[in-house]
C-alpha cells in the first residue's frame, strides 16, 4: 500500500511538473507571438483605460493590454499572482480614467467564487510596430 501511494505521489508530481513546464512554454510562445515585430518604448506609470482592450493574462507575472491602433501594453504584477491564469477574471480597482502602476486587482474564477488576494500592476511598457517607410 505504501509503495502504491508513493508511486501515485510520484506520478502526480511528475504530471504537475510537466503541466507547469507546458504552461511556461505556452506563456513564452504567447508572449513572443503577441510582441512579434514590435519594439518596446519607454515604460510609463499610467495608461488611458478607455483605449484598452483586454486584459490578456500571459502567466502569473505578465499581463498585456491591446490598444486600438495596434499598440500593445505589457505590464508586470507584484508580487507574482499565483491565482492569475487565463481562466480568471481580473477585478481592478482604479481611481479616475487611467490604469496605473500600483493600482491593485484581484482575480475571481469565471462563474463566480471568492476573489484572490490583491496584486499590484508595475509600469506599462508600450510595444509598437515600426513605422513603415
Amino acid at each position: 500500500m505504501l509503495r502504491a501511494t508513493a508511486s501515485l505521489l510520484l506520478l502526480v508530481t511528475s504530471a504537475s511538473a510537466a503541466t507547469s513546464e507546458y504552461s511556461a512554454d505556452r506563456a513564452e510562445r504567447d508572449l513572443a507571438t503577441a510582441l512579434a515585430g514590435r519594439t518596446p518604448g519607454k515604460p510609463v506609470n499610467c495608461v488611458d483605460q478607455s483605449r484598452l482592450q483586454g486584459p490578456e493574462v500571459i502567466n502569473d507575472r505578465i499581463i498585456i493590454y491591446r490598444q486600438s491602433g495596434g499598440k500593445i501594453w505589457l505590464t508586470g504584477v507584484k508580487p507574482s499572482c499565483p491565482a492569475l491564469n487565463g481562466d480568471m477574471i481580473l477585478i481592478t480597482e482604479t481611481f479616475g480614467t487611467q490604469l496605473c502602476r500600483n493600482d491593485r486587482f484581484s482575480t475571481v474564477p469565471r462563474g463566480g467564487g471568492v476573489p484572490s488576494a490583491y496584486c499590484f500592476f508595475t509600469d506599462f511598457t508600450p510595444y509598437d510596430k515600426p513605422a513603415k517607410k
